[in-house]
């Protein structure tokens, strides 16, 4: 989706595009459609405004590399069934100035609400999953290289 239906914002976000939020190496690899169906984009306007605009006027410059998934596409990367990223609710995210660690705490230093945080070790990308999903548990993980999760206390 590089354009957004009549009734979006022109962009999900202060620093976001429609682009980059549904962008896929996999989908285009594998021919897929990975557009963004107007529920979701709602989800993901709102998440850019309560978690991601926030966060990067806080540690700067962000590089989504993982933002809405279809079900196809996340299937054939072998995501949760359950993923957010289908829900328009959740991103994985690396900041260009800080680690993945470094990214969680500043999340949660600035007051933040998410529903899930996970870190990953930079054996299994390096890179920070951030979901803002109705839940909203405040759930923190972090993924270990030897697979797996387990709870993170920041």
């Amino acid at each position: 989706m590089s354009q957004p239906p009549p009734d979006l914002p022109a962009s999900p976000g202060r620093w976001f595009t429609w682009s980059e939020l549904s962008q896929s190496g996999a989908a285009a690899r594998l021919g897929l459609d990975n557009s963004i169906p107007e529920a979701e984009a709602w989800n993901l306007a709102a998440l850019c405004a309560h978690l991601l605009d926030p966060l990067r006027a806080l540690v700067g410059p962000i590089r989504i590399t993982s933002g809405y998934r279809s079900p196809r596409v996340n299937e054939a990367i072998g995501g949760s069934k359950t993923s957010d990223h289908m829900r328009g609710w959740a991103v994985d995210l690396k900041a260009h100035r800080l680690s993945a660690m470094g990214v969680a705490q500043e999340v949660k230093a600035a007051g933040l609400l998410f529903d899930q945080l996970i870190v990953y070790h930079p054996s299994r990308g390096g890179h920070v999953h951030l979901g803002g999903g109705p839940r909203m548990r405040g759930q923190i993980l972090y993924a270990p290289e030897g697979g797996g999760y387990r709870r993170l206390r920041l």
